[in-house]
């Protein structure tokens, strides 16, 4: 939606634009006082889904958000909207009820009320206070930025920067026991292996298109990876005083592949690369990493819904801004070239240990924490088999599968319905809005049977519901509710 010149115009002349990182933002720790964090809970509490566009006031008061839009022309006119309810409410003087729209202006969602809560933002971090959004990275982390390119057919680097398939950056972390693992082998003579989680970190990280399409370390389950090559080397040569230096070469080829997912999406990615560039090493650390990959790379993403290679695309096909969380299109078979260059977390900011919960920059990929892994794949399972039953038609007893949890939830809500770290059960209120939404999801499911409509694409939606209650996330929950509400609107009026 970005890459729309007029569109750039009115958000810089009109807004004042703030992209926040989502992987940052939803994975704050906890609830925290702070103004900043206050702040951004406040406007997650009505967030559509993990992701999203909102329009806010400068009193952090939410007007209006948005998933996907029906076209340009309806994204311009959110843009509008957006304006319109600014003049009606420039700041917290009176109440206002956050819009939500799964898809802009025809799938509304239900709206989210005013918390009530009065917010304000300092122009800046008090001296020594850590960004509560910023990654937790304890000292010795290497902190490694990407840049990739595609080349055009004359060998020039692709002058759109606007798409992912041109351009992407990335940052991730060496973790401090990574590093000192290579300043470890750096003191043998000769040449020397590069150990293998430093190559696995720079081969994950060196790719274009979305995070979907990740050759190795794939986030979503069920992709195949295959690393077929990864090899890395490393010979000291002269270097600054006080540090070795090391020249480091490699060459990988990285392969990954879902022929059909479950939401219909397909891809098949291939990225070949030549490596070389120099490490420093100075007190038993890896202290600096600059590396240039040149290579090529192929790749296929699409759905039935929006194009090739899983079905129709090209013109008078569905408008990309229909489906923004899945992407767009991407095919790319193009010459690449990768750039990364590491330096140390500063000292003023680093961490001496890390607290449960944090992390440097995340990654979708890592796992979550060991002891909830398991009630994360219990979750997985439990929407696995519902989506199952629903696919397959079985829709009583998928209803029975539902009344059960819920009946589960009701006995025990401060295990499975309160906030995370709070130990408190939800306010009587939400769990009958929960139980409430649920049952309207059955009836509408129901219909959908009886009037022999495929009501799949909400059982889809609703494998992320069990996960986000045994997670406490009870505000995403119910929006995921509303969601899955809305497209079972939408389906019934197809």
């Amino acid at each position: 939606m970005f890459s729309d010149p007029d569109v750039v115009k009115r958000v810089r002349e009109e807004f004042v634009p703030v992209a926040l990182k989502a992987a940052l933002v939803n994975g704050m720790a906890g609830r925290r006082d702070d103004p900043e964090s206050r702040l951004i809970l406040e406007i997650g509490r009505s967030r559509p889904a993990p992701q999203g566009i909102a329009i806010a006031n400068p009193a952090g008061k939410v007007l209006t958000w948005a998933l996907m839009f029906e076209g340009r022309k309806a994204l311009l006119s959110f843009l509008d909207r957006g304006l319109s309810r600014f003049r009606d409410f420039p700041d917290a003087g009176k109440p206002v009820a956050a819009e939500r729209f799964f898809r802009f202006p025809v799938e509304k969602m239900e709206e989210t009320p005013d918390s009530g809560e009065t917010l304000g933002a300092p122009a800046a971090h008090a001296e020594g206070d850590r960004c509560p959004s910023a990654p937790a990275r304890r000292a010795g982390t290497l902190v490694c930025r990407v840049v990739g390119r595609a080349l055009d057919a004359e060998g020039r680097l692709a002058a759109d920067t606007t798409r992912q398939e041109n351009y992407v950056e990335d940052l991730f972390d060496v973790p401090p026991e990574v590093g000192t693992a290579f300043a470890g082998a750096a003191r043998a003579e000769g040449r020397l292996p590069v150990p293998p989680a430093l190559c696995r970190l720079l081969v994950e990280h060196a790719y274009l298109g979305q995070l979907d399409v990740r050759p190795v370390s794939p986030p979503v389950p069920g992709h195949r990876e295959d690393l077929r090559r990864c090899e890395f080397t490393a010979e000291r040569v002269a270097g600054p005083a006080g540090a070795t230096r090391l020249r480091v070469t490699g060459r990988t080829e990285a392969f990954g592949e879902d022929p059909r997912r479950d939401d219909g999406a397909s891809f098949r990615h291939e990225v070949r690369l030549d490596w070389e560039g120099y490490a420093d090493v100075a007190g038993g650390r890896l202290a600096s990493l600059v590396l240039l990959a040149r290579g090529r790379e192929r790749l296929r993403w699409g759905a039935p819904s929006f194009g090739a290679p899983g079905g129709p695309s090209g013109e008078g096909g569905p408008s990309p801004l229909a489906h923004l969380p899945g992407g767009r299109p991407l095919s790319v078979d193009a010459e690449v070239r990768f750039g990364i260059s590491g330096s140390p977390v500063p000292e003023s900011e680093a961490v001496a240990a890390m607290e449960e919960g944090e992390a440097g920059v995340p990654d979708p990929a890592a796992g979550p924490l060991p002891r909830a892994r398991d009630v994360q794949r219990k979750a997985r399972e439990f929407g696995e088999g519902l989506d199952a039953l629903l696919r397959s038609g079985r829709i009583a007893e998928a209803e029975k599968v539902l009344d059960r949890a819920l009946e589960a939830l009701r006995e025990n809500p401060r295990l499975r319905l309160s906030d995370p770290g709070s130990g408190a059960p939800p306010p009587p209120e939400l769990a009958v809005r929960l139980e409430g939404k649920m049952k309207k999801l059955h009836e509408r499911i129901e219909s959908l049977a009886r009037s022999h409509r495929d009501p799949s694409p909400v059982g889809d939606l609703m494998r992320e519901f069990q996960p986000l209650l045994a997670a406490g996330k009870l505000s995403e929950a119910e929006a995921l509710l509303d969601q899955a509400l809305a497209r079972a609107d939408a389906l019934a009026a197809d």
